[in-house]
C-alpha cells in the first residue's frame, strides 16, 4: 500500500498567521503558571470580549538575542495547524517607553484551555471514567501521529503539557524542546523507525523520560514521545505519575522493576549503551505491570505494555496505537462534548487551593527549574515556580531567585565584599571548572563581582542587566546574565536583610570548595579579570581566563581501561578542558576488555617467561602488544602521516622490550630493575598513543617519557623518604614545564625506584605520579578518571540506590579504598593534600559531571575547631556532640572479599604480651599483612586478605594453603599455639569521619546485620574512630551491603 509523503515543516505546515497586536488590546487577568523565559496569564481580548492564554516572553535588547527554546515554540506554532496541537493566534509587542529601557515586551497569545491535565488528576472532585481516559488518549495519539507524521519531535511529553478545555478537546502544548527530524516517519506497523543522527538525551522531564534516553541513547526517534504517552496513560488511572524517580539512576531502576529488566531480547543493544554501567547491577526481574494495573481491562494492559515497551525500535508508533483494539472494546471512547466540565484546574491553581507549595517532576535541560525534591537542604522558599534564566524586577524577590539557583547548582561557599553579584548561566558548556557546580550537566553557573557602595540606594529594577547569545539549537551555547544589590542576605535561598554579604550554597551536588572572592572586575564579556580566592591556599574559580591566573594547572590522570576503551573521549575532554585550564595529562598502560588482559598484566607475564631458559614465550605477547596498538591507531588517527609515526614508534618499544627480555634470559634472572623496565614499556606505548590521538584532533601534545628521571634509584632506609618525594616531584615538574604550549602526556612509570617500583609502591604507581606531577607543577586541582561518576555511598553495581557522594575528607578516602573501594592509591592523597591541592575524581563516560572531589574537612581544621585536639590525651567522642551538630548517617559502606580469618590459640607457654610480639614479628617476616585483629590474652584472630588467593579448594575439595607465605608463617606460628583457618570471608565496613559522634551507630550496625540473620565472626573499630568493620562470611557480602545501605543510608536521607 502507497505511502503518502508527510510535509516537510518549511512547505507542509504552513499557514496564514495573523502577525502582532499591542498589548494594549488585551487585559492581563489572573497568573496560570511561570516557565523558564516568561508567565502564562489568562488575558482578555478588550474588543472581542474573548479570553486568551498569554505567555510573556523575557527578552533583552534585540540586537543581544532572543531565547532559543522561546524562538522554537513560536517558529513552530506559527505553522502548525491541527485540533489536537496548541494554535499560536498572534504575538503581541509593546517597547516600553520608559527611559533607559529599551527591551521589548513580547507575549505568545493562544487560546485559553480551561484546565491542564495535571492540574486535573490532582483535583479530588475530578474523576475520570474509562470512557473519558480513551476519548483524551485518541486525541493525544491523534496530536502526536500529526507531529510525527510532519518530521517532529515534542521531546517533553507529560501531563503538565497536555491542555484540555471544557468542551472534552486535548491539545498538546510547549514546544520549547521540540525539533525537526529528518528519519522516515513511522509506518503502520513497522514502529518507530532507526534515527540516523545524534540528538542531545538533555530532553524529556525525568518522570516521563524513556529508558533509552536514561542510557544515553543519542540516536532516538518519535518512540521517546510514545513513552511519555504510557507514562501519560498509567497516570490518568493512579492520579499521580507512576515513574517518580529521585535521580536518573533511581529512574531507570524504578522503570525496570515496572516493565521487567533489559536484556538481549527485550531491549536489544542496550548493553551497549554509554549509560549502561550503572545499571548492570540492577537484581533482574519480569516486572510488575500488570499487577500494579488490576484497573485495566486486558487490552487496556496491552497497550501499556507496547507504550512502555524497551525495545524502542518495536515500541508501539502513533498510527498503531489509534488503532488499537483498546480503543473498538467496550467501554467505548466518550465523545469531546459529552464529557463533564469542570472548575479550572491548573497545577498553579491546586497549588493555590491546598496553600502548598510546587512538587513538580525534575525538568529536562532545555527549561531548568528548582523544584523542591532537588532541594536537599529544604531551605529553599519556592513560591510557585523558581526558575533559572527568570529574573523578577519588580520587587526585592530577586535576591531570593539567585538564591534558589545556587542552591540548585550547589555553588560553593563565597564571602563578597559589599558589591553587586552577576549570575551568569551557560548552557551546553564544554567545561565545568573547578570552583563551582553544574545545574545540569550542560549548565554551568559563574559568580563575578564588582566593587559597589552598598550604602547607594539603587532601584533594583536599574540593576537587571543582560546578554544573551542564542543559536538554532538547545545543543548551541546559551548565556544569560543578571544582577541583584548585594544589600540583603541570601543563605541556599532565603532571604533576610542583614549587612553581612554572604551567599551559601550547598555542597550536596559537587563539593566545590570553599573560597573567599576578595576583588573581582567585571569586563565586558563578563567573566572576571583578576581574582583573588582563598582555602588555606589558593583556589581557582571556574572558567577565569587563564591569562589572569598564577599557575592555572589541572593534572588529568587517565586509567588503562580509560585509555583502552575511551581514547577518543579523553582527547575531547583534554581539549575541551584548555578553554580553561592548562592540562598535562598522565597515562596508566592501556587496558584491552578485561584488566586481566590489560597491558602491564602480560608483560609481567613476559617477565615470567623470561626467567625460563629456553623459553621463547614471550615473544608471542609482545606481538600481539604491538599489533594491539598499531591496531587502535589505525581505528582512531585520520592523519596519515601521525599514524606513520606512531607505527615506528610503536615497533621499536617493542624490539626494545624483546631485547631486555632476552638480557634478563641469559643472565637467568628478571631482576627487580629488568622488571621495572619491562612494565614502563605499558605506560610508555600507552602514552605515545593518547600524545598522537591528541596531535590529531587538533591538540598539540607531546610525549614525556619520566622513567629515568632519577638516574640512579633511591636508597632511602625503609622506602621512599619524604625527600625523595619533593625531588621527585620538583624534577617531574621541570619535565613539564619543558613542553611548552603543548600538552605534556607524561608515562605513569618513574622508575629506578630500590627494590622495583611494584613492591615500593604497588600497582598504583600511576596515581602516585600524577600526584607528584600536581605537586611540582602547583596544579589546581588533580583530576583522577575513571568510568564511574565518583565514589558512591556503596557500589552501585551491587546497590541501586548507592548516592554519588559530592565529598570526602581524604582520611574517609583512604579508609575505603583500604576496605575495598577502589579510590586512590593512599600514597597520592598523602602528597597532594600536603600540597593541599584537592583530588577529584571523575568519569570519563561522563565529563560534565562534577564527581567527588577529596579535600580536608575545613571545619577540623580551623584552630577553634571543636574537634581540633592536640596533646597525649584526647576527648572522648561523646564529648563533642554539645558542640556539632549530630552527622545523619555514615559516609559509606564497603566489601572487601578474598579475606580469610586465621585464629592463634596460645599454649601458654609465653606471657600475654610476648605472644602477640611473637604472632606479629613472624607475620612482618612472612610479609603478610592484618586487616583487622581481635585478641584476648590466649587467643587472637585476624583478618588476612589478598588479591591472589591464598587458598586453593574449596566447595567438595579440601582446602589447601596455596600462598608460599601463608605457608611459611602457619609453619613457624605452630610454635605458639594451635592454629585453625576459616575461609571464604569477607569484611564489610562503615566509613564517615563523624562515626565517634553517632551515638548507637555500632549497635544499628551489628543489629541489622543480625536481623537479616547474617553472622558476624569477627568486630573491630579502628582508634581513628572513622570505621567500623566486622567479618562475615563472603556468601552474605553483597546481601550485607544491601541490607546495611538501605537501613543506614536510604532509611535515613
Amino acid at each position: 500500500m502507497a505511502t503518502a509523503v508527510a510535509p516537510t515543516p518549511s512547505k507542509g505546515l504552513q499557514r496564514r498567521f495573523k502577525g502582532c497586536s499591542k498589548i494594549g488590546e488585551y487585559e492581563l487577568l489572573k497568573k496560570l503558571g511561570e516557565g523558564t523565559f516568561g508567565e502564562v496569564h489568562q488575558a482578555r481580548h478588550v474588543r472581542s470580549g474573548r479570553i486568551f492564554a498569554m505567555k510573556k516572553i523575557l527578552t533583552h535588547n534585540e540586537k543581544d538575542g532572543f531565547p532559543i527554546t522561546a524562538l522554537r515554540e513560536i517558529k513552530l506554532l506559527k505553522m502548525l495547524s491541527h485540533e489536537n496541537v496548541l494554535k499560536l493566534e498572534e504575538m503581541s509587542v509593546e517597547r516600553p517607553k520608559a527611559e533607559g529601557r529599551k527591551r521589548a515586551i513580547l507575549y505568545m497569545v493562544m487560546p485559553y484551555m480551561d484546565h491542564d491535565l495535571s492540574g486535573l488528576l490532582d483535583n479530588p472532585d475530578v474523576h475520570f471514567s474509562a470512557p473519558q481516559v480513551k476519548c483524551y488518549m485518541l486525541q493525544l495519539f491523534k496530536g502526536l501521529r500529526y507531529l510525527h507524521d510532519n518530521h517532529i519531535l515534542h521531546r517533553d511529553m507529560k501531563a503538565a503539557n497536555l491542555l484540555i478545555n471544557n468542551r472534552g478537546r486535548l491539545q498538546i502544548a510547549d514546544f520549547g524542546l521540540a525539533r525537526h527530524y529528518d528519519e522516515p516517519v513511522p509506518q503502520r506497523g513497522k514502529g518507530n523507525g532507526e534515527a540516523r543522527r545524534d540528538y542531545t538525551t538533555l530532553v524529556v522531564t525525568r518522570w516521563y523520560r524513556p529508558p533509552e534516553l536514561l542510557l544515553q541513547l543519542r540516536r532516538y526517534t518519535p518512540a521517546i514521545d510514545m513513552w511519555g504517552a504510557g507514562c501519560v496513560f498509567g497516570e490518568m488511572f493512579k492520579r499521580k505519575p507512576i515513574l517518580a524517580g529521585q535521580s536518573d539512576l533511581h529512574q531507570a531502576q524504578i522503570i525496570f522493576e515496572l516493565v521487567g529488566s533489559p536484556n538481549d531480547r527485550s531491549m536489544p543493544g542496550w548493553n551497549q549503551l554509554p549509560g549502561a554501567e550503572p545499571v548492570r547491577a540492577f537484581a533482574s526481574g519480569t516486572g510488575q505491570l500488570s499487577q500494579r494495573f488490576r484497573e485495566l481491562s486486558p487490552q487496556g494492559l496491552d497497550l501499556l505494555s507496547k507504550l512502555l515497551m524497551l525495545d524502542w525500535r518495536k515500541r508501539i508508533n502513533a498510527i498503531d496505537a489509534i488503532d488499537h483494539p483498546y480503543f473498538k472494546e467496550e467501554p467505548r471512547p466518550m465523545r469531546e462534548e459529552d464529557i463533564p466540565t469542570f472548575a479550572d484546574s491548573h497545577e498553579l491553581d491546586r497549588r493555590n487551593a491546598r496553600g502548598q507549595k510546587q512538587h513538580l517532576p525534575p525538568a529536562p535541560a532545555g527549561d531548568v527549574t528548582v523544584h523542591p525534591t532537588e532541594d536537599r537542604l529544604g531551605l529553599i522558599d519556592h513560591e510557585e515556580t523558581t526558575t533559572v534564566g527568570h529574573h523578577p524586577r519588580q520587587d526585592m524577590e530577586s535576591a531570593d531567585r539567585i538564591g534558589a539557583v545556587m542552591e540548585q547548582t550547589s555553588l560553593c561557599l563565597l564571602r563578597i565584599r559589599p558589591a553587586m553579584v552577576k549570575v551568569v548561566t551557560v548552557g551546553t558548556a564544554t567545561a565545568t571548572g573547578t570552583g563551582t557546580g553544574a545545574l545540569r550537566p550542560e549548565i554551568l553557573i559563574f559568580l563575578h563581582t564588582m566593587d559597589r557602595d552598598p550604602e547607594r540606594n539603587v532601584d533594583p529594577e536599574n540593576l537587571t542587566t543582560g546578554r544573551e547569545t542564542v543559536g538554532v539549537d538547545p545543543e548551541i551555547l546559551v548565556t544569560r546574565e543578571m544582577a541583584l544589590p548585594m544589600n540583603v542576605r541570601t543563605v541556599a535561598g532565603v532571604t533576610e536583610t542583614g549587612t553581612e554579604q554572604e551567599i551559601r550554597a550547598t555542597l550536596d551536588e559537587t563539593g566545590a570548595m570553599v573560597g573567599h572572592v576578595h576583588e573581582v572586575q567585571i569586563e565586558e564579556t563578563g567573566h572576571a579579570s583578576e581574582t583573588e580566592t582563598f582555602t588555606g591556599d589558593r583556589v581557582r574559580i571556574a572558567h577565569t581566563e587563564e591569562k589572569h591566573l598564577p599557575g592555572g594547572w589541572v593534572v588529568l590522570k587517565f586509567g588503562g581501561t580509560s585509555v583502552g576503551k575511551f581514547a577518543e573521549n579523553i582527547a575531547a575532554i583534554v581539549r575541551n578542558g584548555l578553554s580553561t585550564n592548562r592540562a598535562a595529562i598522565v597515562c596508566s598502560a592501556r587496558s584491552g576488555t578485561t584488566k586481566l588482559e590489560g597491558t602491564t598484566n602480560r608483560l609481567l607475564r613476559c617477565a615470567r617467561a623470561a626467567e625460563r631458559a629456553g623459553s621463547r614465550a614471550y615473544d608471542d605477547v609482545v606481538e600481539a602488544l604491538r599489533v594491539d596498538h598499531i591496531q587502535a591507531a589505525k581505528d582512531t588517527l585520520k592523519d596519515a602521516g601521525i599514524l606513520a609515526k606512531f607505527e615506528e614508534e610503536v615497533n621499536a618499544e617493542c624490539e626494545g622490550l624483546v631485547k631486555i627480555l632476552e638480557s634478563a634470559q641469559h643472565l637467568e634472572e628478571v631482576t627487580s630493575r629488568a622488571e621495572d623496565k619491562i612494565v614502563s614499556k605499558g605506560e610508555k606505548l600507552s602514552c605515545r598513543y593518547m600524545a598522537a590521538l591528541l596531535n590529531d584532533r587538533g591538540t598539540p601534545a607531546q610525549y614525556v617519557d619520566v622513567s629515568e628521571v632519577f638516574k640512579s634509584p633511591s636508597h632511602a632506609k625503609g622506602g621512599m623518604s619524604e625527600t625523595f618525594y619533593t625531588n621527585l616531584a620538583e624534577a617531574l615538574g621541570k619535565e613539564v614545564e619543558a613542553c611548552g604550549d603543548k600538552v605534556p602526556v607524561i608515562t605513569g612509570f618513574f622508575g629506578n625506584v630500590a627494590g622495583g617500583i611494584l613492591s615500593a609502591v604497588g600497582r598504583g604507581y600511576t596515581d602516585l605520579c600524577a600526584a607528584l606531577v600536581a605537586v611540582g607543577i602547583k596544579a589546581d586541582e588533580l583530576q583522577i578518571w575513571k568510568e564511574v561518576d565518583g565514589i558512591f555511598t556503596a557500589d552501585p553495581r551491587k546497590v541501586p540506590t548507592a548516592r554519588l557522594l559530592p565529598s570526602v575528607t581524604p582520611s574517609e578516602a583512604a579508609e575505603l579504598t583500604f576496605y575495598g573501594s577502589e579510590v586512590i592509591h593512599p600514597f597520592t592523597m598523602e602528597q597532594v593534600i600536603r600540597a593541599r591541592i584537592p583530588i577529584r575524581i571523575k568519569n570519563v563516560m561522563n565529563p560534565r559531571g562534577n564527581g567527588t572531589i577529596i579535600f580536608p574537612d575545613r571545619f577540623e581544621d580551623e584552630p577553634g575547631s571543636p574537634t581540633k585536639q592536640t596533646g597525649l590525651f584526647r576527648t572522648r567522642s561523646s564529648s563533642l556532640l554539645s558542640a556539632l551538630q549530630r552527622p545523619k548517617r555514615p559516609t559509606a559502606v564497603t566489601i572487601k572479599h578474598n579475606v580469610i580469618v586465621l585464629n592463634v590459640h596460645s599454649n601458654k607457654r609465653t606471657r600475654a604480651h610476648g605472644f602477640l610480639m611473637n604472632i606479629f614479628s613472624i607475620l612482618d617476616r612472612w610479609h603478610l599483612s592484618v586487616d583487622l585483629i581481635s585478641s584476648s590474652e590466649v587467643h587472637v584472630s585476624m583478618a588476612l586478605h589478598s588479591e591472589s588467593a591464598l587458598l586453593s579448594g574449596g566447595g567438595e575439595d579440601e582446602y589447601k594453603i596455596k600462598n608460599k607465605d601463608l605457608h611459611g608463617a602457619i609453619g613457624e606460628l605452630g610454635a605458639l599455639g594451635a592454629i585453625d583457618i576459616v575461609p571464604d570471608m569477607a569484611i564489610v565496613s562503615l566509613v564517615g569521619k563523624q562515626l565517634k559522634n553517632m551515638i548507637g551507630i555500632s549497635g544499628r550496625f551489628f543489629s541489622v546485620l543480625g536481623d537479616n540473620n547474617i553472622n558476624i565472626e569477627m568486630i573491630s573499630q579502628g582508634a581513628s574512630e572513622i570505621n567500623i568493620s566486622c567479618v562475615i562470611e563472603e556468601r552474605e557480602a553483597d546481601r550485607a551491603l544491601n541490607v546495611v545501605h538501605t537501613n543506614l543510608f536510604t532509611f535515613l536521607e
